[in-house]
């Protein structure tokens, strides 16, 4: 069986380039796929994230990531992420440093434009594998690392959001190392989302994210999010392969975020995939009262300032 699993990942992986994790969070998390996003409302934040799939299934994809950013000034911020993604002897890890250069561009909002440079390791762990037969590419090293770069743009404003970004312009097809730094089956992110306000105490927060590569079927998530009295987050959503979504955390004013979500397939054609869980936990600190919040005062000539 898992000599299947094997032959099935290789085959997608390399027609597909379906191999980076797309997360149900996406829309807290943007600077995991973003290099051109730093929250330009915070001083600071670092955050650590674990997805778990399939749990119904022995090992079966899970991953890690920590991630943070540092912002220098009103213009310029630096960021890092460390992450780990394994399946079944299947492990990709990365460290990547993110540049992000911010520019008001009018009315409260903010377009940022990013870089990413980052070392990126490529692993199949041959100890898990069963097979009877020969094969050559199982007698070969399976482990290689490689630098990466990545791109992203980010429009932020009090009400709408929009991210493009190609974080992995190298290694996306796995197990050949010839190919490492050509630009085939880049996978290409774009998330889009706008808050619907109440006074700040009550916000609706509709978003997308849609994923394409070369090759592959796009793919689509779509998110109705809800922000109730600063504190309480809650969400549903739904994917284009018919897997749903409940998430539901907690914003304190101080800062810290604690999300938790559920994807189920029983809706989907692959039902007996079971459930995925994601879990973050997250602290910024903010240059305004909640990383949702926006306020204003009136300045000296008549204009806005923001705070």
């Amino acid at each position: 069986m898992k000599w299947f699993v094997i032959i099935f990942l290789f085959y997608n992986f390399n027609l597909s380039a379906q191999i980076r994790p797309v997360l149900s969070q996406y829309m807290l998390h943007q600077s995991t796929y973003n290099p051109g996003y730093s929250d330009p409302d915070t001083r600071f934040a670092i955050n650590g994230f674990y997805k778990r799939q399939w749990v119904t299934h022995n090992n079966f994809p899970e991953a890690g990531i920590i991630y943070g950013h540092y912002n220098l000034n009103e213009s310029h911020g630096v960021g890092a992420v460390i992450s780990n993604d394994l399946m079944n002897g299947v492990n990709f890890f990365e460290f990547g440093i993110n540049y992000t250069y911010n520019i008001p561009v009018f009315y409260e909002a903010n377009l940022g434009l990013g870089l990413k440079a980052a070392f990126s390791e490529q692993n199949l762990l041959n100890k898990s594998l069963i097979h009877f037969d020969p094969e050559p590419l199982l007698d070969n090293s399976t482990t290689f690392t490689y630098l990466n770069a990545g791109l992203g743009l980010s429009l932020t404003s009090p009400r709408f959001n929009l991210f493009v970004s190609a974080p992995y312009l190298f290694g996306n097809s796995f197990l050949n190392q010839k190919s490492t730094y050509t630009l085939k089956n880049n996978q290409f992110y774009l998330n889009i989302g706008y808050k619907f306000r109440n006074d700040d105490w009550f916000i609706f927060y509709p978003t997308a994210l849609i994923t394409a590569v070369q090759g592959a079927t796009i793919h689509g998530k779509f998110n109705s999010n809800f922000l109730i009295s600063q504190l309480v987050w809650a969400g549903l959503g739904v994917s284009t392969d018919l897997t749903l979504n409940v998430c539901l955390g907690v914003f304190s004013m101080g800062g810290i975020r604690v999300v938790y979500s559920v994807d189920t397939s029983i809706l989907t054609s692959h039902k007996s995939t079971g459930i995925t869980h994601e879990f973050s936990l997250s602290y910024a600190k903010t240059l305004n009262q909640n990383p949702f919040h926006k306020r204003r005062t009136r300045g000296v000539t008549g204009g806005y300032n923001k705070k």
